[in-house]
């Protein structure tokens, strides 16, 4: 077969956007040609395996046209892949890309005619001090092959490619040899197979549109592995493409593309660099939200991957045998310190040739600053300690004595206001909703701006803001796990959630069958199970909280105004406007009791304590009822009345200790008041 072929690419699957391209364009010294975001999985594969939101940026040293370039996948779920042996490196000629790397911090080796340096992802690349004249720097691709007769009989048999040069260890292959050339290396260690891992990476040549169909009969003919039929891809604003995806004898992808089509999509784009940059500056700004929400957790399952693989600095001759009766254990050991050898120029403060430089730091700290009080661990008595874990256990009808806050006197400072950075939100803030892990906010309002910020106190740092055209937001809420958070409206038929980890938002319209409805009132079930919506003539909707489907609904008597949940999600009351209160059981979703809110003209909100022991019901004539949980009877009398406001209330909130309840109204500057629960002093 006598394909008219050229050697396009090499696609690499990265793991960090943003270090990726500092490598690729600061030590290699490439350039940014073209860079694409799809919002689902390629078609042909092109992103991997992977169905979620990707992209490809296309770098290299010169034009498409005339350049091998690599592609840099990036798959915005997936942090890191596993390498595997079937890649073996590309030899670079470049003398700008041997002493960027020589001066930078990436993993280095010097060998007697190149210079080897790896990516970010261990990708490796031998980098040789020349820059030929009028020739692309990209100069071989080498891969690995079980069987170099396999091999040879595939790539030019089958495929047509000539063989430039063949050893009993290697075959250099090529279209011709102007192009970039594609070596095979013969594993050493016998029956050893390919293995990819999730790293694997693709190589793309580019024919004449009418020659993809010979490839198709001939891959048929010798029934080789065809991964992607002739397929066409559609790139948005851009040519649409055909492409055959194959694999080699040793599972290497191999893609043919078009020429004619692949010529028109693969223009430089000048914008790409500006284009790629704003992506990476929203890859800075989720990691730091990641990380300020997730904390410990981010990135917890390649931690501990890497400390299970990694055992090469654990001392197995270290002695851990302790003398507990005349010594305390320390509470954290650095195995690392017993290597440490004394500096020469501290030998002169030692006590001896046993002495160790951790114990040389510790007595001469000592020495300086005396022992110092957190050191010294306390030792716990075993019947203090279960004394202590019996009376967490215990579960009384009252409010438990206070560990926190004062009987007498509480004093409170005015901190910066949590958008003191966005002010962005709009006139009127709508919801203010604290991350149910850490010490973030979330901030919404009229102008369809949701602003999260990091709660400090005196900056509140903006970490993260969010538009969305032409949506008032009039309720916001955080999910259960912290890791989205749900916007709705008054007078829109939908809502949306934003999934925090993926930087994207998602609009969900509601089911067919739900009628009239008020998306300006919802609430998350602490389970993480529902998301329950205020409906209109006394109907509450059910959606799942994971896939945002409808599950049903429930039904009270008047219009629902509010609902509110236990701590475990197992119980749900509901609040009519009439003053009606309804107990619910959420696994069988039955109404169990029912009771009355003493002297409710118009009931307006409702909330439950964190430990399930006070309820707080606000009404339009500014009155809040205290009730002490469970209901009993069908007119129970409140424990607490407050009197405090004369205008409508609209909120009521616990503390997380349910030791205060705020109560405010919108209809009154500054119309808040916080009751301190213990004494109900106001």
């Amino acid at each position: 077969m006598n394909l008219h072929g050229r050697a396009l690419h090499f696609v690499f699957k990265i793991g960090d956007r943003v270090k990726n391209i500092e490598f690729f364009r600061n030590i290699l010294g490439m350039k940014v040609l073209r860079h694409e975001e799809f919002k689902e999985g390629c078609d042909a594969k092109c992103n991997g395996p992977y169905d979620g939101r990707w992209s490809k940026t296309m770098i290299g040293y010169g034009n498409e046209d005339t350049h091998f370039v690599l592609e840099l996948t990036y798959n915005y779920n997936v942090p890191s892949y596993e390498l595997g042996n079937d890649f073996q490196g590309i030899s670079i000629f470049s003398k700008k890309a041997v002493f960027n790397a020589k001066k930078s911090n990436f993993k280095t080796e010097q060998k007697e005619e190149f210079t080897m340096i790896e990516s970010p992802d261990g990708y490796k690349f031998y980098l040789y001090d020349e820059s030929p004249v009028d020739k692309d720097p990209v100069q071989k691709i080498s891969l690995a092959s079980s069987d170099l007769q396999k091999t040879i009989h595939y790539w030019h048999n089958i495929l047509g490619l000539k063989i430039l040069e063949q050893s009993e260890k290697s075959v250099v292959f090529a279209f011709n040899e102007s192009q970039v050339k594609l070596e095979f290396l013969q594993i050493n260690e016998p029956n050893k197979m390919v293995d990819h891992k999730s790293a694997f990476g693709r190589i793309a040549f580019s024919i004449p549109e009418i020659q993809l169909e010979d490839v198709n009969l001939k891959v048929t003919e010798t029934k080789s592995t065809i991964l992607t039929p002739l397929i066409k891809l559609d790139t948005p604003g851009k040519a649409t493409v055909t492409v055959i995806i194959l694999a080699d004898p040793d599972g290497h992808e191999i893609c043919f593309v078009g020429d004619e089509g692949f010529r028109e999509l693969s223009a430089f784009d000048p914008n790409s660099e500006k284009e790629l940059e704003k992506f990476m500056k929203k890859d800075l700004e989720r990691k730091q939200l990641e990380k300020a929400v997730l904390g410990k957790r981010h990135g917890i399952l390649q931690v501990l991957s890497a400390k299970e693989s990694d055992t090469s600095d654990i001392d197995e001759n270290f002695d851990t045998e302790v003398d507990l009766e005349n010594q305390e254990k320390s509470a954290w050991t650095d195995y690392n310190n017993s290597k440490l050898q004394i500096p020469d120029k501290l030998k002169k403060y030692s006590a001896g040739t046993t002495e160790s430089y951790q114990d040389l730091l510790r007595r001469r700290f000592q020495q300086t600053m005396g022992i110092p009080k957190w050191s010294k661990v306390k030792k716990i008595e075993p019947e203090s300690e279960e004394k202590d874990i019996e009376e967490l256990m215990k579960c009384g009808k009252k409010l438990r004595k206070s560990l926190i806050l004062s009987k007498e006197i509480i004093r409170m400072n005015k901190v910066a206001n949590l958008n003191k950075e966005t002010k962005l939100e709009g006139p009127l803030i709508n919801s203010v909703e604290f991350h149910p892990t850490v010490t973030v906010a979330l901030i919404a309002g009229i102008s369809g701006v949701v602003s999260i910020v990091q709660v400090d106190g005196k900056t509140n740092s903006k970490l993260q803001t969010v538009k969305f055209k032409n949506f008032n937001v009039d309720c916001a809420r955080f999910t259960c796990d912290g890791e989205q958070f749900i916007i709705g409206c008054k007078s829109k038929k939908y809502f949306f959630y934003y999934d925090l980890m993926e930087g994207r938002s998602v609009q969900i319209p509601m089911h067919h069958r739900i009628g009239p409805l008020n998306l300006s009132k919802f609430r998350m079930s602490p389970d993480g199970k529902f998301i329950v919506i205020c409906g209109k003539f006394g109907t509450m909707h059910l959606l799942s909280a994971k896939t945002k489907e409808w599950m049903g609904d429930l039904k009270m008597n008047s219009d629902v105004v509010d609902v509110s949940f236990n701590c475990d999600g197992s119980r749900m009351y509901s609040f009519g406007d009439v003053g009606e209160i309804f107990e619910w059981d959420m696994n069988s979703r039955y109404c169990i009791q029912k009771m009355y809110d003493d002297g409710c003209i118009r009931g307006i909100t409702m909330n439950l304590s964190p430990n399930g022991q006070i309820l707080a019901t606000g009404s339009s004539s500014g009155i809040v009822n205290l009730y002490e949980m469970p209901i009993k009877e069908e007119y129970m009398s409140p424990i607490k009345i407050i009197k405090n406001l004369r205008t409508p209330i609209t909120d009521v909130a616990f503390n997380s200790t349910s030791e205060i309840l705020a109560i405010s109204s919108h209809h009154k500057h500054n119309a808040v008041r916080l009751v301190h629960l213990i004494r109900c002093f106001i």
